[in-house]
């Protein structure tokens, strides 16, 4: 294989992956920003 053809199969690859926990993220950052105050004012 080339690096062209490494490169281009690494951003595609990256790119889906970034696609797919894009839509997690904040999902997760809400919910983390209910448990950590809850967390600390103990």
């Amino acid at each position: 294989m080339r690096s062209d053809d490494v490169e281009t199969g690494a951003r595609q690859f990256y790119r889906e992956k970034f696609t797919r926990y894009a839509r997690f993220i904040p999902m997760s950052f809400f919910i983390y920003a209910r448990f950590i105050p809850m967390s600390f004012g103990r």
